[in-house]
């Protein structure tokens, strides 16, 4: 999805991108809540603040497209469940957005510290220009977490699927704004746009179907354990991408990616495990 919005970017411009990402995801929820015959807008007594999901998402589209093609997909999906895992962390530790109150404990240090150091070793070598999206990227991470947990708590009074309807609803109102105060930068020029590379244009398909898999998932396990689920997924996707579409492969990216793999899981195990256990 990273590559598919951050080409899209690209081709028609940052703001324009995130209308359109927007637009198609609404288009997709719709179909899948007309099919499951649920109705929105029929849940008056949810506060406004559940509805804001979208805002973020408009956030972690600009600030994703905004980063692509200065670092690594690799490093991009990397940096990005970096950020993801310490916000994952914070929500799990005070029990934010009505997530189950999970606090943060001394033992699970050694594994952020290693996931830490994998992230360092992933980046070495990068140029002083490349701090701006590798700090974007790290932003992302705060984003995404935001936007999947209040949606969580919205599918929680709604439905998985009606969540992810107003998750594109709102981040198209949201995004037209941006794209209207900014005095309309970017067009699609239809000459452009051809078989090959129409796919560009799906990001928003594939956004529904994660914000919904992710509304579904979010109150079975930990903030901090979906994201590792996604970290393992993702940063394998990341060196592929890196390697069919950019011709790069650098071994020490997969050793990084391994080293942020085992910290992560070292840092689930340590929290799962009970003290006295791990004092036997």
């Amino acid at each position: 999805m990273i590559v598919v919005n951050g080409r899209l970017g690209i081709l028609i411009g940052l703001y324009l991108s995130c209308v359109v990402i927007h637009l198609v995801g609404l288009v997709g929820s719709s179909f899948i809540v007309t099919a499951k015959k649920q109705m929105p807008f029929r849940h008056p007594k949810v506060p406004l603040r559940y509805y804001s999901g979208g805002l973020f998402g408009i956030a972690t589209v600009l600030l994703f497209n905004t980063a692509y093609g200065h670092i690594s997909v690799t490093a991009l999906v990397a940096l990005g469940l970096l950020g993801q895992a310490v916000s994952s962390l914070f929500v799990d530790h005070f029990g934010l957005f009505e997530m189950k109150k999970r606090p943060l404990n001394k033992r699970q240090i050694p594994g952020l510290f290693m996931a830490a150091f994998g992230i360092a070793l992933m980046l070495h070598g990068f140029s002083a220009e490349s701090i701006l999206p590798v700090c974007l990227a790290l932003l992302t991470g705060v984003s995404v977490v935001t936007s999947r947990s209040i949606n969580g708590a919205l599918a929680k009074r709604s439905t998985a699927s009606l969540s992810a309807w107003y998750n594109h609803l709102v981040g198209l109102a949201g995004s037209l704004v941006v794209y209207a105060v900014l005095g309309f930068p970017g067009l699609i020029s239809f000459d452009d746009i051809s078989l090959s590379n129409v796919w560009i244009f799906t990001g928003g398909l594939l956004g529904v179907l994660a914000v919904t898999f992710s509304n579904f998932l979010i109150h079975h396990v930990s903030s901090y354990s979906m994201t590792l689920l996604l970290f393992v997924g993702q940063i394998t996707g990341g060196v592929l991408l890196d390697v069919f579409l950019e011709g790069s492969f650098a071994p020490i990216q997969i050793l990084a990616g391994l080293i942020i793999v085992v910290g992560f899981c070292l840092n689930a195990y340590m929290t799962k495990t009970p003290a006295k256990v791990l004092e036997q």
